[in-house]
């Protein structure tokens, strides 16, 4: 309860800033066009499903009370056995997957667990070296994609977008 006492504060400082408020990201590195709050629970790897249940799920179904829409870091093996109630939460609208140390980096080794999250009707966010947006793309949804990536150049960037775009512009028609 303290917690969303402090993001309530922030955001009601941001809200003077602006003409209106679009949320805050954080740390998450996204933009969204509605008010959000970011969440994680790192200790649920190591959990059951009946823990995660009693002692996170309270505290989830809290902060989407009071804020409607919440955007979940799910950190790598262990925590994934808990997607399933996490796309059963309503107001969890983006999920983060972050696969955890010594594991493929994102792209095609993650693809049923990010079929399962858009499903849910959840966007999927991730952070994906270049070399693996292509497959991304082509693979899901990219109305309900959020890819963080990186480059040496603008031009190196400028080509990227222009790939992505090539990529998945006939899909997106009609998206959400």
């Amino acid at each position: 309860a303290n917690w969303l006492k402090v993001q309530e504060h922030f955001a009601t400082l941001t809200a003077r800033t602006n003409d209106f408020w679009y949320g805050n990201a954080g740390w998450a590195l996204f933009w969204g066009p509605e008010p959000f709050l970011t969440t994680q629970s790192d200790i649920s790897c190591m959990v059951s499903p009946e823990m995660f249940d009693k002692f996170i799920v309270p505290e989830l179904d809290l902060v989407g009370a009071r804020f409607g829409r919440v955007w979940y870091h799910l950190d790598g093996p262990g925590a994934e056995r808990h997607l399933p109630r996490l796309c059963s939460l309503a107001s969890i609208r983006a999920i983060q997957w972050v696969p955890g140390a010594g594991r493929p980096p994102n792209g095609p080794a993650y693809f049923d667990l990010y079929r399962a999250i858009q499903r849910a009707g959840r966007i999927v966010h991730i952070a994906v070296p270049k070399e693996n947006i292509e497959a991304v793309v082509r693979a899901l949804d990219p109305g309900l994609l959020c890819i963080e990536t990186w480059c040496s150049s603008p031009k190196e960037s400028d080509a990227l977008l222009a790939d992505a775009e090539r990529w998945t512009s006939p899909r997106l028609r009609g998206s959400h």
